[in-house]
């Protein structure tokens, strides 16, 4: 699925809602990937989530994961942490 998709499949409007930006994404190996996946789907097999809203979580975290990138520019970094951290 192509990042665009996302956020319109969550009913989002392109420059109304959200805009495209080139960014710095981490890559990581394929078998980290994998592993990682795995504990997702044991997520959802535990709590017999269904795969729409599988979709729906994956699309959502996404989106909020991106939002926090895109903030990260505007605030600043010791006050940022300190709120993740609780301090």
């Amino acid at each position: 699925m192509k990042s665009k998709e996302i956020p319109q499949k969550l009913g989002l409007e392109e420059n109304r809602h959200f805009k495209m930006k080139a960014l710095s994404a981490p890559v990581i190996g394929s078998d980290l990937y994998t592993s990682l996946g795995q504990r997702l789907y044991d997520l959802y097999r535990k709590y017999s989530i269904d795969q729409g809203d599988q979709r729906e979580i994956e699309n959502l975290t996404y989106l909020l994961v991106n939002f926090n990138v895109d903030r990260e520019d505007k605030i600043n970094p010791k006050s940022f942490w300190k709120r993740m951290m609780g301090r």
